[in-house]
């Protein structure tokens, strides 16, 4: 068995009965049948976004267990393990919920919770949305090292918000709700033009639904959203420019904040690979296009980094995921009357000095 300490896995399908990281940890040796001394960290355990009924969390081995790498995949699928073996893990109550199956992947397709607050207790959304190429959890990963800056700081630092990160393939089911929450769309290059597009489809389809969610919207956070990159993927720019322009009317009524965060040392650039895909491998070149960054954004600031690496974090203190945080906590604080705690109270200057 091979080592893969710093690979994330996912996992779906826990009963809500499984109240903590714990009791998630024996289920999955249970399953997996791991070892007692081997190690597994459940790194975040919450309620999953799409259905009420069960739980997703996310983990990491230090040695891969065989029922996961006997093939080369990246989803698997368990059933669950029969109620008496699991006793002290669950209630008295009927076993319906553990019916359904365990589902671990790699993929992170649709959304992934990373918060440790109860959903109940949460009065915003954070949705993180990865770029061209990247991966829901992995491009916000330190590299050669295990800290997510999303999962690991960032859900400690606002604990009155769902962090929800977003793999690209799949979609979300909605459930109605008397809560109403703000919502902060955090968007990593390609991933900040989605947001766009969802947010001009929730305008156009105009039902109660999506009108809720645009009211809804307190900000956004963007990373790298330079014109340059995005039209080296469309030859028709006029389609970016009318998107943006869609993006703004859908948002006059309320305009929200956007803050923009610019790489400012040089990146690869896009090309089509021979299979058709789409990857930052060309030549080098400064992709900074500051006065079109994004529609309506006031506040741009400078990020010492490339495109791909300026949204890995090494740590909770690293200077650059400092400056993260205080935007976030400037966007979260402009929905509520209330300050929402994210981190000391700091001028925003900062931002360009911290």
């Amino acid at each position: 068995m091979s080592t893969h300490q710093h690979q994330n896995f996912r996992l779906r399908g826990i009963p809500c009965e499984f109240q903590t990281r714990l009791k998630v940890r024996k289920l999955v040796k249970k399953v997996l049948r791991i070892e007692s001394g081997a190690s597994c960290v459940v790194h975040s355990l919450a309620v999953n976004p799409a259905e009420s009924r069960s739980k997703i969390a996310t983990l990491s081995f230090h040695t891969l267990p065989a029922l996961l790498s006997k093939n080369p995949r990246n989803e698997w699928i368990f059933d669950q393990p029969a109620k008496d073996a699991l006793s002290e893990e669950t209630s008295d109550e009927d076993d319906f919920g553990l019916k359904s199956p365990l589902v671990f992947d790699t993929h992170f397709s649709g959304f992934t919770p990373l918060h440790h607050t109860r959903d109940q207790d949460c009065h915003a959304d954070i949705i993180v949305m990865s770029g061209l190429g990247g991966h829901a959890l992995g491009s916000f990963k330190e590299r050669d090292g295990p800290f997510v800056w999303i999962r690991d700081a960032l859900s400690l630092d606002v604990p009155g918000a769902r962090v929800l990160t977003y793999g690209y393939d799949t979609g979300l089911g909605v459930q109605s709700s008397s809560q109403i929450r703000a919502i902060i769309f955090i968007g990593h290059s390609l991933g900040g033009l989605v947001i766009k597009e969802a947010v001009v489809k929730l305008k156009d389809e105009n039902d109660e639904l999506g009108q809720s969610i645009l009211k809804s919207v307190s900000g956004f956070l963007f990373f790298g959203p330079n014109r340059s990159l995005l039209e080296s993927l469309y030859k028709n720019s006029a389609l970016l420019q009318r998107l943006d322009a869609k993006f703004c009317s859908a948002l006059s009524a309320k305009r929200p904040q956007t803050v923009a965060f610019y790489e400012t040392e040089q990146s690869r650039t896009a090309v089509q690979t021979e299979d058709g895909r789409w990857e930052l491998s060309g030549p080098l070149e400064v992709l900074v296009d500051v006065t079109s960054a994004t529609c309506g954004c006031t506040r741009q600031h400078p990020i010492d980094r490339n495109h791909r690496e300026m949204v890995k974090y090494s740590n909770h203190y690293d200077q650059l995921y400092t400056r993260v945080k205080i935007a976030l906590g400037s966007l979260l604080n402009t929905q509520h009357s209330a300050p929402v705690q994210a981190g000391p109270a700091k001028d925003e200057r900062a931002l360009n000095t911290a």
